[in-house]
């Protein structure tokens, strides 16, 4: 339960790092459902309720979860299939002590990716550079915090920052079919596999409690995630829709990445590479399609 808790919290914060701009939905763009009839009845409503739930092993993707003063990374995302992707490093102390200076914001310009200043004003903005280290080992060095050897040489971290990924079924094509209408059995995904990534992928089910048809619940919540091999193709398992109610809005996460933790002196910091893709759409339990009832 707590694994799981976290691990929605993680993505919420990526999410929240490499994302400036909140986003509303279009009216313009909401699921076509004309063609679908509801089947009612005494079980179709559900009280508040409140799920989190891991599903198996996640393997080094607990790193994640270890307390930490400060991370330090790389992140891609795209909160849709059509939308821009955002490709960011990021230095982000979470609420040092003024005792640990080490994790204080002064040292960003100090650290190094690669062998980039690339927080210092004259590159913090050359986002291709940051977009060339996915599908790539990437050497992360921080002077004054990672310790240096006798020749001077950095004893800092290496990662996989895996490639760039991205969720090609359900697939999106236009505006017009952005949520995807999608059967809870043998719920199948597909992304773009990386042979080089030994920590396997994420995947999150999510749901807030928003409804194509009647009441919203805005109290409630369901979590549900897995870790799968990155070999391009996963049928979910039924369990992995516990919960979620028939024409529920739900966002699912395709997440993968590499991390280290690392204690020095009274510092705790967590280095990592990650990349996530989004996509949002309406699940599907016990509909029908063709609405004439005589045919």
């Amino acid at each position: 339960m707590k694994t799981s808790y976290f691990l929605f919290i993680f993505v919420l914060v990526i999410a929240t790092i490499s994302c400036s701009k909140s986003r509303e939905t279009n009216e313009m763009m909401k699921p076509q459902t004309e063609d679908i009839v509801v089947n009612i009845n005494n079980n179709s409503f559900l009280k508040n309720i409140h799920v989190t739930k891991v599903h198996g092993n996640i393997g080094k993707y607990e790193n994640f979860f270890l307390d930490a003063d400060a991370t330090i990374g790389i992140s891609s995302s795209r909160y849709y299939p059509l939308g821009e992707e955002t490709v960011m490093a990021f230095y982000d102390p979470i609420d040092a002590p003024a005792t640990k200076s080490a994790v204080k914001d002064d040292h960003a310009y100090e650290i190094q990716i690669n062998g980039r200043n690339v927080f210092a004003p004259s590159t913090k903005a050359e986002d291709n550079s940051i977009t060339s280290m996915f599908g790539k080992n990437v050497a992360f060095a921080i002077p004054g915090i990672i310790p240096t050897t006798k020749g001077g040489e950095s004893n800092g971290v290496t990662l996989y920052a895996p490639e760039i990924v991205r969720i090609s079924f359900p697939s999106i094509s236009s505006e017009m079919n952005r949520y995807p209408l999608c059967y809870y059995k043998e719920f199948e995904v597909r992304w773009n596999a990386d042979t080089a990534n030994a920590n396997g992928v994420i995947i999150l089910i999510k749901w807030d409690g928003a409804m194509v048809f009647g009441e919203d619940y805005p109290d409630s919540y369901i979590y549900h995630s897995t870790c799968v091999s990155d070999t391009g193709i996963a049928v979910l398992s039924e369990s992995m829709f516990d919960g979620i109610p028939d024409t529920a809005f739900c966002s699912m996460f395709v997440l993968r990445g590499d991390v280290e933790n690392m204690e020095l002196d009274d510092t705790n910091l967590r280095v990592l590479a990650e990349t996530h893709d989004v996509l949002e759409f309406v699940l599907i339990r016990n509909v029908e399609y063709g609405l004439d009832s005589n045919q």
